[in-house]
């Protein structure tokens, strides 16, 4: 897949390891790495695996044309959640430049201390940037997924209804 990432006119590569992605060695290779459209070279990476802590998604977003990286990252361990995406584009020495960002923290495990209606906006203004993104991979419940597989052909969407149910418990 190829993208202008850096805004220089000069289309990315963006590459994915799709065997490093479904049986990682150690968990930390770049499973998906995005090369220089002027040099050739990788100027970002992430990794992206089965194993619990590599769960992870990576998409292609564009906004009025112009192509960005998105990432969403629903991180949970026994109920302790830390919920991050970003929309980013790339300068040409894999610095990333943020056009739009969240992260929300919350614990099951203490329902009153959770804020369900902050999840709510998260989640409503994730699912805006997810309608107009293209997935490149997900890991995400340990399954893989490259491309379209397995989506409804029009964007991804996040459904916060278990969390927040489980937030209304008390």
């Amino acid at each position: 897949m190829k993208a202008d990432l850096t805004g220089d006119g000069i289309p990315e590569s963006i590459l994915i390891d799709e065997r490093a992605a479904a049986e990682p060695m150690t968990g930390n290779e770049p499973t998906i790495q995005v090369l220089s459209g002027k040099t050739g070279e990788m100027i970002w990476s992430l990794p992206v695996n089965t194993v619990h802590v590599g769960w992870n998604n990576v998409y292609l977003y564009r906004d009025g044309g112009k192509p960005f990286l998105m990432t969403w990252n629903p991180a949970m361990y026994q109920g302790a959640a830390d919920y991050e995406w970003k929309v980013f584009s790339l300068t040409e020495d894999g610095k990333e430049k943020i056009l739009a960002s969240d992260f929300f923290e919350f614990d099951l495990n203490y329902p009153k201390k959770s804020d369900p209606v902050r999840l709510q906006k998260f989640s409503e203004r994730l699912n805006g940037y997810l309608k107009k993104a293209q997935l490149i991979i997900s890991t995400q419940e340990g399954m893989l997924r490259i491309g379209g597989q397995g989506t409804n052909g029009e964007g991804e969407y996040y459904d916060p209804s278990k969390e927040l149910l489980e937030m209304q418990r008390v």
